[in-house]
């Protein structure tokens, strides 16, 4: 008996172990898919953020992006507007046109200046806006959700929480029901139902291989169990429908209020700003062609293209017959007044004058102001703000979007291109953080996304269960403020009717609701369901009526939007109305249209007035500055629609020539007669050609025939003055010499030529000659023989390592001699000619030096270059190439050297460079070089006599000091730190025709100069030929 009992036991502690052992791996098992649940979760809720913000980021920056484009337009339109109400106005450049057509002008110039203006100045503060709503949402409330320490802990599943689990799903056998209901789960969001009447979800095939209603423990405290606080997620608030929108398109709702209608009415004060300017065009080519330039055809033909290019613009912005339209059609009125204008100017300028012409300019005139006062209303008519439409807009893919509640003028529907955020999501995305938010309740992984509406029935998990006393009281808590929100005076009065009605029922609705809550008794669950139905029902009207006082809730602070804290456009909200831009809009349009009226009226008082005017004539100046002590009689003025002309009016004609001022300084009597009592504009009698003071000179003048200089030069001033005054005394005067100037062209014809003189031998342009100075050291020439056709112009004594002292003249093309200069060296030297290598791509030389290890070259362009080795290689070819270091001198491209020297800087730190630069030619710019290149280090002004015209000054350096020399052969010292040295004055021997270009410094200290002096060639003629100066050679 004791088998048996011991087999039974035996067996039933191994089918324990088994059991305990099987159900222990499925706990870990699903513990490991939990975390990896969780993981997986918040990396797709990252991903989802991710795209969130460049939700907002594409949102402000498209209204950023537009604004940048009305900008750069405004400001293009405001410069040329700048130019034509300036420097290119009418009337600058000839006759100014008729005052009337100089209003049309400037009236619509300005108003396109004001209408850009505003433009601009909206379009600045919609994207200032909208750049900080942005940044303001980016760095405070859509943040990436990444998971605390602590949830990850909560996610984190001990296995020793096994032992925690209840004993039947220790113990239990395959295939056996758990002792706890599957939890419901949110549905597959892409393929769900929005059928308003479609019953809570329930655990479906899907859920779990075998498809049971029931599941262990630890699946029912993951699921449902707030690990936090212990409390089912159930018994929170209502949950938020998966299809609603997500958090951020809300926040970044509320902050559009802000800035959407800087954006819409920056749009269309721009359009109106290009068709005032394309107006002021039209007038401007009206008034130059027909006042100017008298082109009949061309001041009819003209215009025609702008008013064309306006009419179209108009038409690819707005949208006919679309929403309220108090003036249909009006704009033709407004884009055919242009050619009233046209009308009047053509009678204004007609040949003939005409009293009815006069009246019908007038007529004419007064159409073109009406029309641009009709144009004026239909632009207030099509920017007006329409009523708030009942139903939105249906969103579709690359359409424009905006709610009802914005009031946009529907005429500009087409082309405002504005985007709002989505009411609610498509079918088939769902909000990872609106599950998040269920995550925070329901402890590390995601709970159930219900429906708004609970569900009645008979399940007990479709019933009561979702709601609880506790959450509707937060529902009316938070419907309470709603109600207080739309209830504020300021929202109130900017709801329709309709709004107000519909706001009034749902109160009463509410007020009913509320009181069945408040008489709920502790732990009742029967009713809940339809009572937590109703509310829901009152909460989404309330949100209906929220959304379209969205703008009037945020202007009386009741929300601050995307703003932690309070918003920075609270205190702005409060002080202006929400529709600030409409308004001032509306101002620019009544104010444009009272100037058109103002002009009409203005008109119909300029032609009850006719000729007469109420100012001054031009050219006078006003009363107040007025020093003349007489008046203004009526037989001053001449009117245009006077028929007689005064006696003393005249005009000139050249084929009358009237006797001149003569000799004598009087007028014939015919001329005397019909100008000896003529007036000046100004009503004080003219001065009579016969005057004393007139005839006194011209006659003192005339006394001495034999002549002086005063009596020649009276005259001739007295003849000035009269053809001044009369240009007809020129013409006469030139009639008279007619006949002498053909007697001389005859007599040049008949002469015969004269023989040719053969010309004199052609000397050379004598040079600057200086006084030798006294006790001065003798130079002489050294007598070289020379290259053929060689003219150096540079200088360079040998260095004192080159051995044998020798000097090297150089021409700017690279072309040189060496010369050697020893002491004794009495008899003629030949010069040793050579080429410098490398030199044609650097342009010519401006300067040159010796330095230790060879020749350094400076370039008219700055260049340096340099030479080694102190004799020319093979085939007197020396070689050149860029210099170390800096390889050009702080040169400006525009400019050149006239001349330059270089030499390298004590203690081999650098080197030093002068600088004689083509377009400061009176100072000498000393640089020096370091490790950043070229630096200024001072600055020499040359000596007089140095700049003569046609002479280049030397430059050389002889040590530390600067050696200037002169076109007359001086030689001046210049040190950088200690001044001006002793000068060298001018060799006692240079009193001939020489021209001295360069001097240097020999290693004993001599100076040995180079000048070029003419010279006889042996075929005949002058030459050219370089000389080198030396003491005592």
């Amino acid at each position: 008996m004791h088998v048996p009992v011991a087999a039974a036991t035996g067996a039933a502690a191994g089918a324990g172990t088994w059991l305990f052992s099987y159900n222990r791996e499925n706990f870990q098992f699903d513990a490991g898919l939990r975390f990896q649940r969780f993981m997986a979760a918040r990396g797709f809720a990252n991903a989802q953020t991710g795209q969130y913000r460049e939700d907002i980021q594409g949102l402000a920056e498209m209204t950023v992006a537009k604004m940048d484009t009305w900008q750069a337009v405004c400001t293009l339109f405001l410069c040329v507007c700048a130019a034509l109400s300036c420097a290119g106005r009418l009337g600058m450049h000839g006759a100014a046109p008729p005052g009337w057509l100089c209003a049309l002008y400037s009236g619509n110039i300005f108003c396109g200046i004001l209408f850009c203006g505003i433009a601009l100045w909206l379009a600045m503060h919609a994207s200032l806006r909208a750049q900080c709503a942005m940044v303001s949402l980016l760095t405070r409330k859509v943040r990436l959700p990444i998971p605390s320490m602590s949830q990850l802990d909560q996610a984190r599943v001990f296995a020793s929480s096994y032992e925690k689990q209840n004993v039947g799903d220790i113990l239990r056998v395959p295939f056996m029901r758990h002792q706890q209901h599957a939890p419901e789960l949110p549905p597959a969001s892409d393929e769900e139902d929005e059928d308003e009447d479609r019953q809570a979800c329930e655990a479906g095939p899907e859920f779990g291989s075998t498809a049971r209603d029931t599941v262990p423990s630890w699946i029912r405290d993951e699921q449902v169990v707030d690990k936090l606080g212990g409390v089912p997620s159930g018994g929170g608030s209502l949950e938020k429908d998966h299809h609603d929108t997500p958090e951020h398109f809300k926040l970044m709702a509320q902050a559009m209020e802000d800035w959407w209608m800087y954006d819409v009415y920056a749009r269309i004060t721009m359009l109106y700003g290009v068709m005032c300017f394309l107006y002021a065009v039209s007038y401007y080519s009206i008034g130059t062609t027909i006042s100017e330039l008298r082109g009949f055809w061309i001041s009819w033909s003209l215009p025609m293209l702008f008013l064309t290019a306006q009419a179209l613009i108009l038409r690819l912005d707005i949208l006919q017959n679309n929403g309220q339209k108090m003036l249909p059609n009006v704009e033709f009125l407004g884009h055919i007044a242009p050619y009233f204008a046209i009308v009047g100017t053509t009678l204004e300028f007609k040949f003939w004058y005409s009293q009815t012409s006069v009246h019908l300019t007038w007529v004419f005139v007064c159409l073109a102001f009406f029309g641009h006062f009709m144009m004026a209303l239909r632009m207030l008519d099509l920017a007006w703000p329409d009523t708030e439409r009942e139903k939105d807009m249906p969103e579709e893919p690359t359409r424009q979007w905006w709610p009802s509640s914005w009031k946009v003028p529907s005429g500009f529907t087409k082309a405002l291109w504005v985007l709002a955020p989505p009411k609610k999501l498509e079918p088939g995305q769902h909000c990872l953080l609106h599950e998040m938010d269920e995550l925070k309740r329901g402890g590390a992984s995601i709970t159930a996304c219900r429906r708004r509406r609970a569900k009645g029935g008979s399940d007990p998990k479709k019933g009561s269960g979702w709601a609880t006393p506790q959450g509707l009281l937060n529902q009316c808590m938070r419907m309470d403020r709603t109600f207080q929100q739309l209830f504020n005076a300021q929202v109130w009065n900017q709801l329709t009717e309709r709004s107000q009605q519909h706001l009034h029922d749902l109160y009463g609705e509410y007020q009913n609701a509320r009181g069945q809550v408040d008489q709920l008794p502790d732990g009742e669950q029967s009713g809940l369901s339809a009572l937590s139905e109703s509310l829901t029902h009152i909460e989404q009207g309330l949100d209906q009526v929220a959304a379209k006082a969205r703008g009037a809730v945020a202007a009386a602070g009741a929300t601050d939007g995307p703003f932690s804290g309070s918003s920075p456009f609270s205190e702005f909200s409060k002080k202006r109305k929400p529709d600030l831009p409409w308004q001032v809009t509306r101002v620019a349009l009544i104010t444009m249209a009272l100037q058109w009226f103002y002009m009409i009226i203005a008109s119909a008082a300029e032609a009850a007035l006719g000729p007469e005017s109420l100012l001054k004539p031009p050219g006078e100046p006003p009363w107040i500055r007025d020093q003349k002590t007489r008046s203004w009689q009526p037989e001053m003025v001449h009117l245009s629609s006077n028929k007689t002309m005064p006696a003393t009016y005249a005009l000139f004609e050249a084929t009358e020539a009237r006797p001149p001022l003569l000799k004598s300084g009087h007028a014939t009597p015919e001329d005397s007669s019909g100008h000896t009592g003529s007036t000046d504009g100004h009503g004080s009698s003219a001065d009579n050609h016969g005057s004393p003071s007139g005839g006194h000179s011209a006659d003192h003048g005339n006394s001495t025939d034999h002549g002086g200089s005063t009596a020649h030069n009276a005259h001739r001033r007295l003849a000035a003055a009269a053809y001044g005054r009369r240009p007809e005394a020129a013409m006469g005067e030139l009639l008279k010499a007619l006949p002498s100037l053909g007697r001389l062209a005859d007599l040049l014809e008949d002469e015969p030529p004269a023989p040719m003189v053969e010309p004199a031998m052609m000397e050379p342009m004598p040079a600057i000659e200086a006084p030798a100075a006294f006790m001065a050291k003798e130079m002489k020439a050294k007598s070289v023989s020379w290259p053929a056709l060689f003219e150096p112009k540079h200088l360079i004594c040998g260095h004192e390592s080159a051995g044998e002292p020798v000097v090297a003249a150089l021409t700017p093309h690279g072309f040189g001699a060496l010369v050697p200069t020893g002491k004794g060296s009495i008899k003629e030297v030949e010069a040793q000619p050579f080429a410098l290598e490398g030199l044609g791509e650097f342009g010519p030389l401006a300067g040159a030096g010796w330095a230790q290890k060879g020749l350094e070259l400076v370039t008219q362009a700055g260049h340096l270059l340099h030479c080694p080795g102190h004799i020319p290689g093979e085939y007197g070819a020396w070689r050149c190439g860029p210099s170390a270091g800096a390889a050009r001198l702080p040169v400006p491209v525009s400019s050149r050297l006239l001349a330059a020297a270089v030499r390298s800087a004590p203690e081999g730190m650098g080197r030093f460079a002068a600088l004689l630069l083509e377009h400061l030619p009176g100072s000498v710019t000393l640089v020096s070089e370091d490790a950043d290149g070229w630096s200024p280090a001072g600055e020499v002004h040359l000596p007089p006599g140095s700049t003569t015209s046609g002479f280049r000054p030397g430059l050389a350096f002889a040590g530390e000091e600067l050696l200037i020399t002169t076109p007359s052969g001086e030689v001046h010292r210049r040190h950088p730190a200690h001044g001006p040295g002793t000068p060298h004055p001018a060799p006692g021997s240079a009193a001939g025709r020489r021209e001295f270009h360069a001097a240097c410094g020999m290693p004993g200290g001599d100076l040995a100069r180079l000048a070029l002096a003419p010279k006889s060639r042996p075929g005949g003629g002058m030459a050219w030929r370089p000389e080198l100066l030396m003491p005592e050679a």
